[in-house]
């Protein structure tokens, strides 16, 4: 059996964050044929979870650095973990099955 745990971080320019985010959200509801909330929360209550250590490591990797910034996602298959990094105007991401 296959499973999936994508990892993606990216630049952005600061004011294109929030919209980056609302497409990843967005197109993520749309790919999977649903409507899930993608609450924005505090940093601090983020539940972003670490790559297994088989991937490790991932020196481009650095989500516990974050300090300005905020966290959309949800806990389904496939739905997006977003980490959005104000600081460096930044998004990780995380998907997961």
């Amino acid at each position: 059996m296959q499973d999936l745990e994508r990892y993606v971080r990216f630049d952005l320019a600061p004011g294109e964050l929030d919209a980056a985010v609302t497409a990843l959200v967005a197109g993520n509801n749309r790919a999977y044929g649903r409507t899930l909330a993608y609450p924005r929360v505090a940093v601090s209550a983020a539940d972003f979870p670490p790559p297994r250590p088989d991937f490790l490591p991932m020196a481009w990797r650095d989500p516990g650095s974050v300090t300005a910034g905020y966290f959309r996602g949800e806990g389904e298959p496939f739905a997006w973990r977003i980490l959005v990094d104000e600081g460096r105007s930044r998004i990780y991401l995380y998907q997961g099955d």
